[in-house]
């Protein structure tokens, strides 16, 4: 039986937020500077929106591990911290 470390659920989260900002932010920054172009030919500036879609999700992804966070605080869940 597998045990489950007590807020690998925020920590997953971040590293999806950080990533999804990431990806976003280089998507925008590739298609201003190939013209719209890339990285999908043919779709112009809709490249836009899917940058902006994803930096969008990282910001969810950020919001779902602060709740996370706190829900898992609230619960007394994070042991590290007592003694």
């Amino acid at each position: 039986m597998a045990t489950r470390r007590a807020g690998t659920g925020a920590l997953t989260a971040v590293v999806a937020c950080l990533a999804l900002l990431l990806v976003g932010v280089a998507w925008i920054v590739t298609t201003y500077m190939t013209g719209a172009r890339f990285p999908i030919p043919g779709v112009g500036n809709l490249n836009l929106a899917v940058g902006a879609a994803l930096t969008g999700l990282g910001l969810v992804a950020g919001v779902i591990a602060i709740i996370l966070a706190v829900i898992s605080a609230a619960n007394g869940s994070d042991r590290d911290n007592r003694r």
